[in-house]
């Protein structure tokens, strides 16, 4: 998805977005700016993404974070675009119930093999947990 590098999107930028997501032209291209103006560079590389999360979320899981940041890499190039954040924002706002499932599917399944081992598993309830404890 491009705009890595130029600050304004092109029609064909903004019409692959529309086709793919539920938001109006003029939200995706104020989402843009905004995106634009926190990220320069128009994407966000691993390092930003965990200082952004974790300026939000003080207790966050690192392992969390990285895996999160994973699941909006759609591309897997280890930046996030702004077509990806809109894309995965999109899902969590707007998305079916199964849009979710492959969302969060995608975000665990840590070695990219398809399948959601038990050890994946053990690990996903071990962060859900030390979640919860820093919660209370």
């Amino acid at each position: 998805m491009g705009n890595r590098h130029c600050k304004k999107l092109s029609s064909s930028e903004v019409d692959d977005l529309l086709s793919r997501c539920s938001f109006s032209t003029d939200r995706i291209l104020e989402m843009h700016r905004e995106f634009v103006r926190e990220y320069p560079s128009g994407c966000i590389d691993r390092e930003a993404f965990m200082r952004s999360y974790e300026s939000r979320f003080p207790h966050a899981d690192s392992e969390f974070c990285d895996r999160l940041f994973r699941a909006h890499d759609a591309d897997g190039n280890g930046k996030v675009s702004f077509g990806e954040f809109l894309v995965s924002l999109n899902v969590a706002i707007n998305g079916r119930a199964e849009d979710k499932l492959r969302w969060a599917f995608r975000m665990y399944d840590v070695n990219d093999d398809g399948k959601i081992s038990r050890t994946e598993i053990v690990n996903i309830l071990k962060v859900r947990r030390y979640s919860y404890l820093l919660s209370k």
